[in-house]
């Protein structure tokens, strides 16, 4: 296995394709990582912005430069020495025409060849959720059309854009009352069609030549709308008004997404369908290792991983897409090296903030803003999120569930069971397959069941015994029973992703650094020792899992999380400051049906995210600087408050409401106010203290167990808000010149990437030390203990100590007196000479270092045994 030392991730797409990245290859090698990690490259919808949307497994985008580009792409990073990573997409593809497994299987019903490729339920009729209005109103409107597409070979209803093509069986009602020579050799052709070879007949239409009038005839045919209603009846598909598509679909969705459909790879013909092109690039050894996107999406990970896994090789690194909950650890028996690591920011938590910090700045965010307690608010956003949003795929389990209970339960009491159940589970989903749930399952179904008893009296105990009985497996499970449990583990996930990650964490502001994927507002209180033992986990467990701070699908930039986290440090500090900011603005606050806007809450809220991502440089008085700000921070808010789902939404949205958030945030940006001036320079503090904070995060990314990732541009800030905005180009070459000026650092920018490179190489000298080193806690004495944190790396006779300060106090001008502080080392690793190699200093090493010495004025420090 070509195993990464360091990865780089890339976002193709918009300014970024094979030909751009063959460009920066020279950056990547001078800067040292060992794998470019690169974003879905396969085909995806017209002009999609990330590739996730995938039309086509079997085909490098032509967007992107295509099989050739990507074929340049791959010598450039050989020549380098460099690696690759791909990351895949084996639960949806995108349910568009675009797609010619979807299209065939909308052409064709459940005859297609890809009806199995989809998870789609053909005991129904095929929902098409893409109408503004039910179908009859649409027809009543001439919306609905007939047209022939000579270029696709089909016959279709057309609605606006979207072209829908119509089974072949029911051409001849069209057809028949067409007087043209062209329509009854189409009739006859499309009556001798096979849905196993539909090609056939697309060449029959695209080989003949149709006359003016056979178009004039089927327009005239769209105005008979009794006709078009019963063209539509014998269609094995249906159009629905989009916005009934969370009541009732026929097909597995991507989340609440119609617009990307389910695909079944337990299925092993489907497996090798999607995966053919990705297989043959790994076995030619262009590619090194597979991330796998939303593995908790599919129907049995376990199982997907071990077909993958068998099929790649066991030289291939593969990670997956898993959000792990507190407490919870990665199955071990998946045959993979780890997960992408989103466990690692909630790692940084317990390393950089302050327990008693945080329970003060949360006891200050209720007093000022009289929010519920967070476990209510958790409960009321997952339980509207599975009600509402995900109300259809409710009702097909809950359906699932009475098939079963053979009239012992009723619908509505088994409704109400799996509601409570779904609303308490503590993990994303359970992995129970054909036996009796595991030990980890058991104990996570106990605790949801344990929260149900006591949160939910009025459930019956026969209700949840049964649904219990359903869930934690047996030897032998009948089909329905099996479909239950995979119903159940499908709608877990998403309900747990939508309820707390996009609902919650928009919700409830008390500290933004948490609401974080990969973190939560409730998670356990920080602690050292907790950071610790996590960290020995992962090296006895998944030691090559990612450890990534930043990604395109994280809140807020790695470095506007730190600058958060110092808000713990002093919180009471913060808790003033709003009170003052908020009289001071008070005049800005707007009344939309009869209450202010913005509310305390959102107040809150809305002056962390500007402190977290005010740039670095900004002056108050810099009109172009705060506008291009403002830009970002209006767009953030409007999506904030459509998340939050409480006054506005996506689909209801509520203007009076958004533009009195709009003006208030433009009032408090005001270039050259007097308020903008306190602000910064009262915030000041916190963001110096957040700067610590992310020189020590990095550093110890950069060496404790895990691969770190490096997402694309954080290399010198990230003060990035959540998505578009984490998305934005790259300059590239502003990049190369801090890589240089890094050398001599004096910028926070510049040592950034000092420690960055200087990490990146001694990974790439004692790769055995970082990769498989043992990890050992130091303990540290003196005034200063609570302010640093080390550890050490040990392999055989090679060693590694890391020191970092941690939580520094705003209000203090510098944090350089260590006092008596030292760092207190086993015998093992004392009486050694070691190299800091930030500075290239050699030191000596007794029983104690003393930090002072060690850090000597800088950030942290890389201490390498020679």
């Amino acid at each position: 296995m070509k195993t990464p030392t360091a990865t780089y991730r890339l976002q193709f797409r918009g300014d970024m394709d094979f030909a751009a990245a063959v460009e920066i290859v020279p950056y990547l090698k001078q800067l040292g990582v060992s794998h470019l990690y690169a974003s879905p490259i396969f085909t995806a919808t017209s002009g999609s912005t990330h590739g996730y949307d995938v039309t086509d497994h079997n085909e490098i985008d032509p967007v992107l430069g295509g099989r050739a580009g990507f074929d340049r792409l791959c010598e450039a990073l050989r020549a380098a020495g460099l690696g690759l990573i791909l990351d895949i997409v084996p639960n949806h593809m995108a349910a568009s025409m675009e797609n010619p497994w979807w299209r065939d299987v909308v052409e064709w019903g459940a005859q297609s060849r890809f009806a199995g490729h989809f998870d789609i339920d053909w005991s129904r009729k095929l929902t098409l959720p893409i109408l503004g209005k039910p179908f009859d109103d649409a027809v009543a409107a001439g919306e609905i059309s007939l047209l022939l597409e000579g270029d696709l070979g089909s016959l279709a209803l057309a609605y606006f854009d979207n072209h829908i093509p119509l089974h072949p069986a029911s051409w001849e009602q069209v057809l028949a009352r067409i007087e043209d020579p062209a329509a009854a050799f189409l009739a006859e052709a499309a009556g001798r069609s096979d849905p196993k070879d539909p090609q056939w007949l697309r060449e029959q239409v695209v080989a003949t030549k149709v006359s003016t009038r056979f178009g004039d005839e089927l327009a005239s045919l769209s105005r008979d709308h009794a006709f078009l209603s019963s063209l539509y009846e014998e269609q094995p598909w249906e159009l629905m008004f989009w916005k009934e598509a969370r009541r009732t679909l026929s097909y597995r969705r991507f989340f609440e997404i119609t617009g990307l459909a389910g695909v079944r790879v337990e299925d092993p013909a489907v497996f090798d369908d999607v995966h053919r092109l990705t297989l043959e690039l790994v076995a030619s050894g262009q590619v090194d290792g597979l991330r796998v996107d939303h593995v908790d999406g599919l129907a049995d990970p376990a199982g997907y991983l071990r077909m993958l896994r068998e099929a790649a090789g066991p030289e291939t690194y593969i990670v997956v897409e898993k959000i792990l909950a507190p407490g919870e650890e990665l199955p071990a028996d998946w045959p993979i090296e780890g997960t992408t690591g989103y466990e690692f920011i909630d790692a940084t938590v317990d390393l950089l903030a302050d327990a008693g910090g945080l329970e003060t700045l949360s006891k200050a965010y209720e007093a000022f803003t009289g929010a519920s307690p967070l476990e209510f608010s958790r409960r009321k956003a997952k339980t509207e999120i599975l009600t509402v949003n995900f109300e259809g795929e409710l009702t097909r389990l809950t359906e699932t569930l009475v098939t079963i209970a053979e009239g012992r339960l009723t619908y509505e009491e088994l409704r109400a069971g799996l509601v409570a159940l779904i609303v308490a589970m503590p993990v994303y989903r359970t992995y129970v397959g054909e036996g009796r749930a595991g030990d980890a399952d058991r104990a996570a179904l106990d605790r949801a069941f344990t929260e149900v008893r006591e949160q939910n009296p009025e459930v019956p105990t026969a209700v949840l015994e049964f649904i219990d009985g359903v869930l934690a497996g047996g030897d032998r499970p009948g089909d329905v029973t099996r479909r239950a449990r995979q119903l159940f583990q499908q709608l877990s996930s998403p309900a747990m992703a939508k309820g707390v990650e996009d609902t919650l964490f928009y919700r409830d502001h008390r500290l933004l650094a948490f609401n974080e994927v990969g973190c939560e507002p409730d998670r356990p209180a920080p602690s050292l020792a907790r950071f610790h033992d996590g960290m020995r986990r992962r090296q006895e467990s998944f030691p090559l899992s990612l450890s990534g701070t930043a990604t395109h699908d994280t809140k807020r930039g790695e470095d506007a999380r730190t600058r958060l986290l110092a808000l713990t440090a002093e919180p009471e500090n913060w808790a003033g400051l709003m009170v003052r900011w908020c009289a001071a603005n008070a005049h800005l606050l707007r009344h939309v049906d009869g209450r202010p806007v913005p509310d305390p809450e959102v107040e809150w809220m809305i002056y962390q995210a500007l402190m977290a991502a005010w740039p670095a440089e900004l002056d108050t008085d810099d009109g172009n600087g705060i506008a291009a700000l403002r830009e970002r921070f209006l767009a953030f808010l409007t999506k904030a408050m459509r998340e939050a789902k409480l006054r506005t939404t996506w689909t209801h949205i509520d203007e009076a409401f958004e533009g009195a958030i709009s003006a208030y945030a433009e009032g408090i940006l005001e270039p050259g106010s007097a308020f903008l001036s306190d602000f910064v320079r009262d915030t000041e503090p916190f963001r110096a203290a957040g700067r610590s904070n992310s020189l020590s995060q990095l550093l110890v990314k950069l060496t404790a167990p895990g691969i770190p990732d490096i997402y694309q541009g954080t290399e010198i800030s990230d003060f990035s808000l959540v998505d578009p905005d984490n998305r934005r180009p790259v300059d590239f070459p502003s990049l190369q010149a801090h890589l240089a000026a890094s050398r001599t650092p004096k910028t926070f920018a510049e040592w950034k990437t000092r420690i960055l490179a200087v990490g990146l190489e001694a990974r790439h000298d004692r790769v055995d030390l970082f990769s498989s080193g043992e990890y050992r806690p130091l303990d540290v004495s003196g005034v200063g203990r609570a302010k640093v944190v080390a550890f050490a790396r040990v392999k055989g006779k090679d060693a590694a100590i890391i020191v970092v300060p941690r939580m520094p106090t705003p209000s203090e001008t510098s944090n350089s007196d260590w006092g008596d502080t030292v760092v207190c080392l086993p015998a093992l690793l004392a009486g050694r000479k070691y190299r800091e190699r930030l500075s290239g200093r050699v030191v000596e090493s007794s029983l104690d270092l003393a930090i002072g010495d060690v850090l000597a004025g800088q950030p942290g420090a890389l201490l390498l045994s020679d």
